[in-house]
């Protein structure tokens, strides 16, 4: 746009703001539905198409509360502006935002007891003005804009009743505006509730880059923590702060690319909002440098910035793919700022990320198979246990080997030595072989890249250990002596149940909050926000209040120093069953809606594992930093005496 920008004022009159500067229709091509306008529709509007021009928290205009109808369109043509207003009880409000093709009127409006009052700049902004009449006449003239019309006009109205209708949406809108996030394309999250602190992601990052370039903390709701990875924001700052145009964006890719002519200077770095630029100290000898250095350059910079790119050139992020929980995501930006049920709150919302967890139906049927197996071996096994000694024509393996499936030279007694314990046990050795597969998937990631998710990998290492340690426990014949064996048998024994204890803690540990009193703050904040909606919904139940308070008491301690891991796991046990007997009450009570009870057990589900996860949270902390030191050498001293058994067998052992 050609003509300077000059300052924005309120708007006094019902006429054309005589503050906003004329400028050529050609400039209304620069919004995508104006884009088939042609020379005729264009004549129509020569000398009635405005400017307004905004810095970021600037306001461009005041609405005035009128009775008669509005004047004026005004169409973002770069930006992103908010919607402000009052609220129900007429306090300050962010009411809606609008992004560039989105267009508002020169009217204050209601929505929902919402009041708007003014229109305000998220980031620099450039709209443009177009009476009504004359857009009315192009409409009739090109069918298409007004279907455009109506179609924006659906998605802004969309937004309002979204963040309107259901007050805990209005917190997310606050959210994004305060932390920027309207101006991300795209995003990456991680599930706190989900992570479990392995470091995987970082690792996977900087042995595919060179870089680590993943970096949390830029900003959190709830258990969902975005990261500082860059996100190719709209309207991105490090570009023109560059000083070297060593910063640009690749139209081909969607990607804002650091150049090899990059001088170190740490403009950028310093320029990106989002904190997604980190410098690095080069070195020559080290190959993630060596693009930094081209035989042209005369000085070699002492510093380079690096950036996430999304992995672009591979088939996937080698974040997201090694992640072994699927806690963190990627996601556009079009679905973070239109569905505030992404969240996990809203009417219709009653997990974290609903929308975003789309797990393959073939690990939902792995998962289920590896249970029903495991449950099935031992209850089976325990069986024949019992039916061997006690009722021997009960027993599957005996009639089995009556029928002549099973030679009747096969020794079927579960004594230690037997040809049966034998067998079984060459099976669940060989099953922790298979479950040990899965350390060597994580530690060699490139090697087993096409060959499933970590994901995938971890619940067959988990079902391997159980079903060998299951099938070995059969082998000793439940006859132990001091030796060798007995020694790897019970290691063995601390590997499962250690590996047990590992993935409990790992649900009563709240990710990334534990260890800063910062993070602690968040949680307790979070907890606030749980009680007053719960409030809300149970203002009139003050018997159901008491019966929270009370549940609230029986699974957690207000004395952090008496915490047990038995306290502990029946807490973790037992907060099903309580919230399920609240829900059943209220029904009873009939105090609330049908709708709203599902909505107060989801916040009493939050509300008690962060009530519970708080109280456990420095001796579950402490107990996992322990549980650390336990599982791996379990683990050697398992895989070590079963070494040395298995040779002295195949050496000395009359088959």
């Amino acid at each position: 746009m050609s003509t300077p920008s000059k300052p924005i004022q309120k708007k006094k009159k019902k006429t054309l703001p005589p503050t906003f500067p004329s400028v050529s229709p050609s400039n209304l091509k620069a919004i995508s539905m104006f884009r088939g306008l042609g020379a005729d529709e264009l004549k129509i509007l020569d000398g009635h198409v405005r400017r307004a021009s905004a810095k970021a928290g600037e306001t461009i205009i005041e609405l005035p509360d009128r009775e008669d109808t509005f004047s004026y369109f005004f169409f973002i043509a770069m930006g992103q502006v908010q919607v402000q207003g009052l609220d129900e009880e007429s306090k300050p409000q962010t009411l809606n935002f609008l992004r560039k093709g989105d267009f508002f009127v020169d009217k204050s409006f209601e929505w929902n007891r919402q009041i708007a009052t003014k229109i305000v700049a998220i980031t620099d902004s450039e709209l443009l003005l177009l009476p009504k009449e004359y857009l009315k006449e192009i409409s009739v003239k090109v069918p298409e804009i007004q279907g455009s019309l109506r179609q924006v006009g659906e998605l802004v109205d969309y937004r309002n009743r979204i963040y309107r209708e259901d007050s805990n949406s209005r917190s997310v809108l606050d959210f994004l505006v305060e932390t920027g996030l309207t101006q991300a394309s795209r995003v990456k999250i991680t599930q706190l509730d989900k992570c479990i602190a392995c470091n995987t992601c970082y690792e996977a990052c900087e042995e595919r880059h060179g870089f680590q370039r993943l970096s949390r903390g830029y900003a959190k709701f709830g258990v969902l923590d975005f990261a500082k990875s860059c996100l190719t924001c709209f309207y991105p700052t490090c570009i023109p702060a560059c000083p070297v145009d060593s910063i640009s964006f690749n139209r081909s890719n969607g990607e804002v690319e650091i150049m090899d002519s990059c001088i170190g200077c740490t403009t950028c770095a310093k320029a990106c909002q989002y904190g997604a630029i980190t410098i690095h100290k080069s070195t020559p000898e080290e190959k993630r440098f060596s693009r930094f250095y081209s035989p042209d350059k005369k000085i070699r910079p002492k510093f380079v910035a690096d950036k996430c790119n999304h992995c672009d050139g591979f088939d996937d992020m080698a974040c997201i793919t090694n992640c072994p929980t699927d806690a963190i995501i990627e996601i556009e930006a079009a679905d973070l700022l239109d569905n505030p049920r992404i969240f996990g709150i809203g009417k219709e919302a009653r997990e974290v990320l609903p929308s975003l967890m789309t797990p393959s139906p073939w690990a939902a049927r792995f998962n289920s198979f590896y249970i029903f197996v495991a449950m099935a071996s031992t209850l089976l096994l325990g069986f024949e246990v019992f039916a061997m000694k006690k009722m021997p024509e009960l027993s599957f393996l005996y009639s089995l080997q009556a029928y002549g499936l099973i030679p009747l030279d096969f020794d079927l007694r579960l004594v230690r030595g037997s040809q049966l314990c034998i067998f079984m046990g060459n099976i669940g050795f060989g099953l922790i072989l298979l479950a040990m597969i899965y350390p060597v998937r994580k530690a060699m990631p490139r090697l087993f890249k096409y060959m499933g998710k970590k994901p995938r990998w971890l619940d067959f290492h988990n079902f391997c250990g159980y079903m060998g340690t299951l099938l070995v426990s059969f082998h000793t014949g439940f006859e132990f002596s001091l030796q060798g064996s007995t020694i790897g048998y019970f290691a063995l024994l601390g590997v499962m149940l250690s590996g047990f204890l590992g993935r409990f803690l790992y649900q009563m540990i709240p990710r990334g909050v534990a260890g800063t009193e910062l993070q602690l703050k968040d949680i307790e904040k979070e907890d606030q926000e749980i009680t007053k909606k719960l409030e809300r919904l149970l203002r009139d139940s003050k018997e159901q209040k008491d019966q929270i308070r009370s549940t609230l008491e029986k699974i957690s301690t207000k004395r952090p120093e008496q915490a047990t891991l038995f306290k502990m796991f029946l807490s973790f046990l037992m907060t099903k069953s309580h919230i399920r007997k609240l829900q059943r009450q209220l029904r009873k009570s009939k105090s609330i809606s049908k709708e709203d009870i599902g909505q107060v057990g989801m916040l009493l589900h939050e509300k008690i594992r962060l009530a519970r996860n708080v109280a456990y949270l420095d001796f579950s902390y402490r107990l996992f930093e322990k549980w650390q030191f336990i599982h791996r050498p379990f683990a050697y001293i398992m895989g070590t005496f079963a070494i040395f058994h298995i040779l002295y067998n195949l050496i000395w052992f009359n088959w």
